[in-house]
């Protein structure tokens, strides 16, 4: 029976619902199953959702109240304390209310142990969506599933941040609410004809309708704001902590269970529990359509195909404009460097000079800066005044310059600024960046700005940063420069942009997602008809894998190769022998999409 056709069947028995206690159910399943009475029984109750019950009791008018969470608790207590019944009931809370099982303790006389449920992993993610894969017959290329090769739809299922019930809206949206829409999804895929920023916004407002988070940012700024800020700078807080004055009940951990945030814990400080505010990337955004942090077309921009392959600066300059507008909304005027760009080095002074903070706009310029001054818009042609400090300018293509750059004015210090210079660098034919290419890029930074600009200009401290995905180690300090190697991203970009920039700028090291020019970097003395022989052998699963796929590939550092190296499901002790229910197997039932959580289930064990 479907649980729908359940609720319905349920409405008639509405008036009969006082007669609905445990040992009248307990009976009834007893004699459904034909049991003697002192035949011992078991029932395992999973009681989901159970925030709503404490939420209703809270809302409870009736004199004297219900207490119908504490009452379910009691009933359910005398079923596991008393010996002499013969049956055991073992319930299961799922839901978001610790605070509401805590206060239960002392009433119930039974105690409970809280399982820790982490978000799902990236693997977990990929098994799960190979198991819809197979379910819909999705086409298959060297017996490997062809979604994998999407990178739009592999960042639409991390953007979920691993919320099962964040991946379970996606899958609606792309499979259909009864999954009839699977097959026809996985079809339009493999053709690329789907707009993926559309599947995103339905999403968003999926879990809008769900959650009702745009209401709540709109009518708690001053709170959302603090909630966003935490999250976006990985700032671990006390769950007792209060976000309104006004409000002393209002503490992170009330927000878990009333809410939309999810608590996970980091450390302890002076005895005290510290957690992260964690947040899809989903809720980012609908944060953001409210806040206005910086425009909503960031969302398009990281959904367009240029992205992951000409225009990985896109994303280093919005990053920028969303922390610091972020930081000003929070009221903050000014930050030091380091506050900024957390990796900077200790003995770089420069890092600990505060600048103020103006609010920043995103812009592309026409012209190579800065060879080329004024420089003017692409989208209206208007003029660049980047001096301002208003701006971050993503400079013209192939500039022998920053790829990012923008102005900072350092506080109390007139006719001072930092100009900082944000460079995308892959160096992927050496084990790691060597420090005399970045010198090199300092040294060229500062050559080509002192021979252009005018001789006002000398005021700005050029300070240069340089991203690269190889790991970098500085043997020697120099002042002014800063590099961001893959390890560091985390601490850079904070935990919810950590996992774009990763994606973003795997895409050169993950040798299935290579074009023909990126081939023909990496393997010597290679025609176009045999690089299409090596793309004709994807998917590459390792570098094992690969090198003995391609005999005349250059020996490079370890590779990335998801989603591809993610393994199939192992079902053991489950698959070791194939059992008979019949005639429980009489039917197969479509559970659709709720039977995500038959997945879930076995992760966890």
């Amino acid at each position: 029976m479907m649980f729908q056709e359940f609720c319905i069947i349920l409405k008639q028995y509405r008036d009969s619902f006082n007669n609905f206690h445990f040992n009248v159910v307990i009976g009834e399943i007893r004699k459904a199953l034909n049991l003697f009475d002192k035949h011992l029984f078991f029932l395992y109750l999973h009681i989901d959702e159970f925030q709503l019950i404490d939420s209703w009791d809270k809302k409870d008018k009736s004199n004297p109240p219900t207490k119908l969470f504490y009452n379910m608790i009691h009933n359910i207590s005398e079923f596991m304390l008393k010996s002499t019944l013969p049956a055991f009931v073992q319930p299961f809370l799922s839901g978001t209310a610790p605070l509401a099982v805590i206060e239960q303790k002392e009433a119930s006389r039974i105690s409970f142990v809280f399982v820790d449920c982490p978000l799902l992993n990236d693997q977990s993610i990929i098994r799960i969506t190979d198991h819809f894969a197979e379910k819909f017959n999705a086409g298959i290329a060297n017996y490997a599933y062809k979604w994998k090769y999407c990178r739009q739809m592999l960042q639409l299922l991390r953007d979920t941040g691993g919320l099962p019930r964040a991946l379970q809206r996606l899958f609606i949206i792309c499979f259909g609410a009864d999954g009839k829409q699977g097959r026809e999804f996985f079809e339009k895929l493999e053709k690329k004809d789907i707009k993926f920023v559309d599947y995103f916004i339905k999403v968003k407002d999926s879990l809008d309708k769900q959650y009702g988070i745009k209401d709540y940012v709109e009518n708690n700024r001053n709170v959302a704001m603090k909630l966003i800020y935490f999250c976006i700078e990985g700032i671990a807080i006390d769950s007792n902590k209060c976000l309104d004055d006004n409000n002393p009940a209002l503490t992170i951990r009330s927000l878990e269970r009333d809410k939309h945030i999810i608590l996970s814990s980091v450390e302890q400080s002076d005895g005290c529990n510290l957690f992260l505010i964690n947040m899809p990337f989903y809720f980012i955004c609908l944060y953001n359509d409210i806040l206005c942090i910086v425009k909503p077309t960031l969302v398009h921009l990281f959904y367009d195909e240029r992205m992951y392959w000409k225009e990985w600066e896109v994303f280093v300059a919005y990053h920028e404009a969303f922390r610091t507008n972020l930081a000003i909304k929070m009221g903050k005027a000014t930050m030091t460097l380091r506050e900024l760009y957390p990796n900077a080095n200790k003995l770089d002074v420069n890092f600990d000079v505060s600048v103020e903070l103006k609010p920043l706009r995103v812009c592309k310029a026409n012209e190579q800066f800065p060879h080329t001054n004024p420089l003017t818009e692409k989208h209206d042609g208007k003029i660049i005044d980047w001096q301002s400090g208003n701006v971050v300018v993503i400079n013209g293509s192939s500039a022998p310059f920053a790829d990012v750059f923008l102005v900072r004015k350092l506080v109390h210090i007139e006719f001072k600024k930092f100009l900082m210079l944000n460079q995308c660098k892959w160096d992927y034919v050496s084990k790691k960046m060597p420090e005399s290419k970045v010198e090199e890029e300092d040294e060229k930074n500062l050559k080509s700005f002192y021979t252009a600009v005018d001789d006002d200009d000398h005021n700005y401290i050029l300070i240069t940063i340089i991203f690269t995905s190889q790991p970098y180690k500085k043997e020697k300090h120099e002042s002014g420069v800063l590099v961001i190697s893959k390890e560091d991203f985390k601490k850079h970009f904070g935990p919810v942009f950590s996992s774009w920039a990763s994606f973003a700028i795997t895409r050169d090291a993950n040798p299935n997602f290579w074009k023909k020019n990126r081939l023909k970097n990496v393997l010597d003395g290679i025609g176009d008809a045999l690089i299409d022989n090596v793309i004709k052998k994807w998917p590459y699963y390792s570098d094992e894998d690969y090198y003995i796929k391609n005999p005349g590939a250059k020996k490079m550092p370890k590779m990335d190769y998801f989603p591809f190296d993610v393994q199939k499901m192992n079902y053991f002790p489950f698959d070791v022998q194939k059992m008979n229910y019949f005639p429980f197997d009489v039917q197969k039932m479509d559970y659709f999409p709720f039977d995500v959580s038959e997945i879930l289930d076995i992760e966890n064990r």
